[in-house]
């Protein structure tokens, strides 16, 4: 059974993210070639693509008891990795609203 979808607004992100307490994981779900350094400078960035998630859950595995907030280019691709993580019993999942597109404009101001 799919929960609702939980939003993190870029704003919500870098406060977590700055936050740097360990119990948040961003999993970036984009194929390697669109990542552009954006998330570059977090230690705590995970790059699995959403055509391998199914595939490669057991690397997240030791994550199971964090914050995992899904990245992707717009969101729909990270709403789909959602429902995935769900039916692998991961329970606090976070979707970035409108993904790296609305990150770089909320980076640059």
């Amino acid at each position: 059974m799919s929960r609702e979808l939980k939003n993190i607004e870029p704003d919500e992100l870098e406060a977590l993210l700055e936050k740097n307490d360990g119990n948040t994981v961003l999993l970036d779900i984009r194929d390697k070639m669109e990542i552009h350094n954006e998330f570059e400078d977090q230690e705590c960035v995970v790059n699995i693509p959403l055509k391998l998630l199914p595939s490669q859950m057991e690397m997240l595995t030791p994550f199971k008891d964090k914050t995992i907030v899904l990245v992707c280019r717009s969101g729909m691709r990270a709403s789909r990795a959602q429902k995935l993580l769900e039916q692998e019993g991961f329970t606090d999942l976070r979707v970035l609203r409108g993904g790296v597109v609305h990150w770089e404009r909320f980076k640059k101001g």
